[in-house]
């Protein structure tokens, strides 16, 4: 079963039309169409997860690695707050505004698969060799608040401001 198919049988078992999921999902009528009709085959992680969100059905369930809303989702649908105490890495449902990530569990196997060059995650030096850094303590203060706010619950949120404002820069400050 492709996207959507699952997308549209999801809204369908809820008893709603495509105003109403894409109004509850806070996207646009189309976007919802686009992915409906399967002309977006692979829609942006954002918007499935509001779709997810929206249609209260896991991501792995939406994406088809699970049972379809045949199955045991349509069935737990109505008990979402329920499921999600027993959910274990199986299977996850994201939280509204939390990263769009596999489990832990999974996320190192992954990535231990993957070509080393491709994923190197750095950590942010400890505070007390950031006073090593020939930088202004006002500097070295908001630094460090960047890094706490950006691996915080607000670290998507944060991370879309600073990149949107970026470009608001003249392109001349982006040689830095």
């Amino acid at each position: 079963m492709t996207l959507a198919q699952r997308v549209r049988d999801y809204r369908y078992s809820k008893g709603w039309g495509p105003d109403e999921l894409a109004n509850r999902a806070a996207i646009s009528r189309t976007a919802l169409y686009q992915i409906e009709s399967g002309k977006t085959e692979l829609p942006r992680a954002g918007t499935l997860r509001r779709i997810a969100l929206a249609l209260e059905v896991s991501m792995e369930s939406l994406l088809g690695h699970t049972e379809g809303p045949a199955g045991h989702d349509a069935s737990c649908a109505a008990s979402v707050p329920s499921a999600r105490k027993g959910r274990g890495d199986a299977e996850w449902i994201p939280g509204e505004g939390g990263p769009l990530a596999v489990p832990p569990s999974r996320a190192m196997s992954i990535v231990e698969a993957a070509d080393p060059s491709r994923f190197a995650v750095e950590a942010a030096p400890p505070l007390s060799q950031m006073h090593d850094l020939k930088v202004a303590p006002r500097e070295r203060e908001l630094a460090w608040k960047l890094h706490e706010l950006l691996t915080s619950p607000f670290g998507e949120g944060m991370a879309r401001i600073i990149e949107e404002t970026y470009r608001l820069l003249p392109h001349a400050r982006s040689s830095i």
